[in-house]
């Protein structure tokens, strides 16, 4: 599927047309803005809620970062048994194994910032790969319209506001971010070794336990990326029920206030309860 059949698709009439939103009660517990998509390619299926409002992403950055890092492996541009030093100044707070004084192999540092969250990881990998505009003239190139332009150490400096018209910087729409997802999951990206990979780092990582997987029921498998900053808590990633039926990807954002934290994962979680209650019939 390309860009403007999947569009296209989104702006057909929604599927819950005429009947209240699936996600009234998630909306309800968020405490602010809620952006979703979710789409099912297989069945056509979507539904969604602010699809094109921008929101930051937070560390959900780091799904489009790890996949250019295997884009680049995959095309020869960066050695996949190639050692990155990774030096003092590039320790960043927050979550993750990396450590100063150490060389590591991109694809482990990518496996992190998906996996972890991995903050040093992440930004060790941006000054190998000349930046986040990289990643962002990459995206653009592909048809998504998703901005990098910062790094973990610009994040420490600068407290998250909400976006607007005239600051973009670091944003998605729950509608670039799942045409993404979409075209991930289904290996229109990278390959096949690629694929796999990055979709068992996301299933593997642990910080969306509160958030979109929460409250799936059992036989579910899925595999998410979060984020989260004073502005922000995000989960994005796909949902496999019974039997392999699906994947159905859903990118999910809130824009709240750190205090409302709890609120805001239990928005993703109930989004999440809403598709495997009711998308995957």
């Amino acid at each position: 599927m390309d860009r403007a059949t999947f569009l296209a698709l989104l702006a057909a009439t929604p599927a819950t047309s005429g009947a209240p939103s699936p996600f009234a009660e998630a909306d309800r517990l968020a405490g602010g803005a809620l952006g979703v998509v979710a789409f099912d390619r297989t069945s056509g299926r979507r539904w969604e809620l602010r699809a094109e409002r921008r929101f930051r992403m937070a560390s959900v950055f780091k799904l489009p970062l790890a996949v250019y890092v295997w884009d680049q492996v995959d095309r020869g541009q960066l050695g996949r048994g190639s050692a990155i030093p990774v030096r003092e100044s590039d320790l960043r707070a927050g979550p993750g194994s990396t450590e100063a004084d150490t060389s590591v192999p991109p694809l482990v540092l990518a496996g992190r910032a998906l996996r972890e969250s991995d903050n040093t990881a992440a930004d060790v990998l941006l000054r190998t790969i000349g930046g986040p505009r990289t990643v962002s003239a990459w995206l653009l190139k592909g048809g998504f319209d998703i901005r990098l332009d910062r790094t973990e150490a610009d994040f420490a400096h600068a407290p998250a506001v909400p976006p607007s018209a005239s600051d973009l910087r670091d944003t998605a729409s729950p509608a670039a971010m799942a045409l993404f997802l979409d075209m991930l999951v289904h290996g229109n990206l990278v390959g096949p070794e690629a694929t796999a990979s990055i979709m068992a780092e996301l299933e593997s990582s642990p910080t969306g336990r509160a958030r979109l997987r929460a409250h799936l029921p059992p036989g579910w498998t899925a595999g998410d990326k979060t984020g989260g900053n004073e502005v922000a808590t995000n989960d994005v990633g796909f949902l496999i029920g019974p039997d392999g039926r699906g994947p159905v990807v859903v990118a999910a954002f809130v824009e709240a206030p750190p205090a409302r934290l709890a609120s805001s994962e239990a928005a993703l979680a109930a989004v999440g309860r809403t598709l495997a209650e009711n998308f995957l019939l």
